[in-house]
This record gives structure tokens, sequence and C-alpha cells, in this order.
């Protein structure tokens, strides 16, 4: 069921795994305002008050500005072409939703515990070459 749900949120979104992925490996600029991005809905906030209509809006329009390539650019709906292109990406999108947020969660919070408790440079000293300098 979720995985059908998944599927079908990722050909109306255009949520596709291997397009996004592929744009942040190779633009730095788009990768650095994601980070940026994350690392300012980090911060706490009144999370007890739903959010209004304004707010989800802005939050929208905050997303849609970073230029993450999800959505339909152009007509809809999409051509037959399109779709069998995208098709890889979706089924990941699919599988990645079918999982679940409490799987995504715990994976998230393992490689922050990893992240923030393995130091380069403090674990260990860097050693130099063991080869004997030529004489």
């Amino acid at each position: 069921m979720l995985f059908g749900i998944g599927l079908v949120l990722a050909v109306a979104l255009k949520a596709d795994t291997v397009l996004i992925v592929k744009q942040l490996s190779t633009d730095a600029a788009l990768r650095q305002s994601v980070v940026n991005a994350a690392q300012a809905a980090k911060s706490p906030s009144d999370s007890s008050k739903p959010a209004t209509v304004a707010e989800v809006k802005e939050q929208i329009k905050g997303i849609n500005e970073l230029g993450i390539p999800i959505g339909w650019k152009g007509t809809w709906p999409p051509t037959c072409k399109d779709l069998a292109k995208a098709f890889p990406g979706f089924l990941l999108t699919a599988i990645a939703v079918s999982l679940g947020a409490p799987f995504w969660f715990d994976i998230l919070n393992k490689i922050m515990v990893v992240r923030s408790t393995v130091k380069p440079h403090e674990k260990s000293k860097e050693e130099g070459t063991k080869d004997k300098p030529s004489s």
C-alpha cells in the first residue's frame, strides 16, 4: 500500500531520486543552498501550535527557491518519453517512501551520531611514510 502511494506521489510531484542525486552531486551551489536550508530548519520552533496556511505557503516558496529539481515544468500530463526516462528514479522514491518515516529517522540519527563522534585528526595522529629515504 505504501509503495503504491509513494509511486503515485513520486510521479505526481516528479520526485525523481536519480535526477535529484545527480543534480546535488554536480551543482555545488545547489548543494550548499540545501545544506543551509537544512541547518536553518533544524532550529527549534514552537511545534505546539499548528502551522497556518500562510506559513505553509511560505515554506513551499522557500523550497521552490532552492532549485531542487522537483515538479513538472511545462505542460501536464507528461509525455510517455518523460515518464519512461524518470521511471527508475520514481521507483527509488516509491521504495524510500514505503520504508516509512521511523526507518529514515533512525538512519539519520545513526549517521549524525557517527558524524559527531568521529572527528578527523583527533582520534589518531598522522603518520609519515614508512618508505626508507633513498640514499
